[in-house]
């Protein structure tokens, strides 16, 4: 199974797919992610004027990578 990082700042779900893709969903207040709404952060194009959105992703990667976020 995929591990999972959910991020209060962005409001969404983060795990890397088969492809080691960072991925991103909505997620839902009582756990879990709109499974609807999967997307690829590589497609983003805004990371804020300040980078903080940037800085903040980062640290959702760092979780993935060191931790392995949530099963």
């Amino acid at each position: 199974m995929t591990s999972t990082v959910y991020s209060e700042f962005f409001g969404m779900a983060f795990w890397f797919d088969e492809y080691n893709d960072l991925m991103y969903a909505p997620s839902f207040v009582d756990g879990g992610y709109d499974k609807d709404c999967i997307g690829y952060v590589s497609e983003w194009d805004d990371f804020g004027a300040n980078g903080e959105v940037f800085t903040k992703l980062l640290d959702v990667i760092k979780e993935l990578i060191t931790h392995g976020g949530e099963e």
